[in-house]
């Protein structure tokens, strides 16, 4: 079902997490709605190579255990809606909680896996109340992302969601830039396909989206497997916070970024990429923040406890 002004609106969300007590909507709220949104994603990626699979008479295994996916993830919230108690309420929030994001942390085997683990890896369903976890649910199940257009339409909410969000958020900011300065950035580097784009602390993924969409555009004239392979091996990044970075994974892949090459830990102490170089850096570091444990980034020629002198170096 496409998303519409009627259907839930997203400053719903936001009020309601203050009514509830949340103090941070955009880590736990909006976070709530792409983890569902990714877990709805993986079903529809593996419902299409499982009908690709019979069609070709080909035995099919799914990607993520049926018994951990978004099926479950509706029998959770329709036992609740059959069964409407505050003990089914309990049972079925600790049955999210406590077993099946856990277990998706440790799934693996393949890319589509591994882009879940890391999701539940960031996501704690234990920070919201029922009603807000009800409510998170009934968002992002009334956006469509089974369609390509649905999918730039549920692109567009999505971001709308994390605006509004960053707006009622303290210190939120440092994970986000404003897209107007984004959409700068990303002109004067003009990526194009076949470029790799670097972010070091992509936040809440502006600046790769951003540069996404210049890729997407410059990519059309490809071929499919050509335009597969380029897409999904375009976009790095790193990020500290795991639900910045939950967040900014959910848009890069609404974006149309099946596999973005993101890690979750500290870009300036781990060497993910030391061994790598791109084509493009684009980065909006935190401006004016001191590093209290700057002996760990020992590895600098400049010693210095300043976030964006250490980000300059790393860059």
């Amino acid at each position: 079902m496409a998303a519409t002004s009627e259907t839930i609106p997203y400053w719903q969300l936001i009020s309601l997490s203050h009514t509830d007590g949340v103090g941070n909507p955009l880590a736990d709220v909006v976070a709530s709605v792409a983890f569902f949104l990714l877990l709805r994603w993986a079903e529809h990626q593996d419902r299409q190579e499982e009908a690709f699979a019979d069609f070709e008479n080909f035995e099919f295994t799914p990607k993520i255990p049926r018994r951990l996916g978004w099926r479950r993830i509706l029998d959770v919230f329709d036992n609740h809606s059959r069964y409407e108690s505050e003990l089914s309420r309990t049972f079925e929030r600790q049955a999210l909680a406590d077993e099946i994001v856990p277990e998706l942390c440790n799934i693996g085997g393949n890319p589509l896996a591994d882009t879940i683990a890391q999701a539940a890896y960031c996501y704690d369903a234990r920070k919201l109340s029922w009603n807000l976890l009800q409510k998170t649910f009934d968002f992002a199940n009334s956006l469509e992302i089974e369609t390509a257009k649905g999918r730039e339409e549920a692109s567009a909410i999505f971001d709308v969601l994390v605006e509004e969000a960053v707006g009622k958020t303290r210190y939120s900011g440092q994970f986000f830039t404003p897209q107007p300065i984004a959409r700068l950035m990303a002109e004067i580097a003009n990526p194009k396909a076949g470029e790799s784009v670097y972010d070091p602390c992509f936040g809440l993924g502006g600046l790769l989206e951003t540069a996404g969409d210049f890729i997407l555009d410059d990519a059309e004239s490809l071929s499919t497997g050509s335009y597969s392979s380029t897409v999904n091996n375009t976009l790095h990044g790193v990020e500290l916070s795991p639900q910045a970075f939950l967040v900014g994974l959910t848009r890069l892949i609404l974006t149309g970024f099946n596999q973005p090459r993101l890690r979750l830990g500290d870009a300036l102490e781990q060497d993910f990429y030391n061994t790598r170089q791109f084509d493009i850096v684009l980065a909006a570091p935190p401006i004016g923040a001191k590093i209290k444990d700057s002996w760990r980034y020992r590895q600098y020629p400049l010693k210095t406890s300043s976030s964006e002198n250490l980000f300059l170096q790393h860059i």
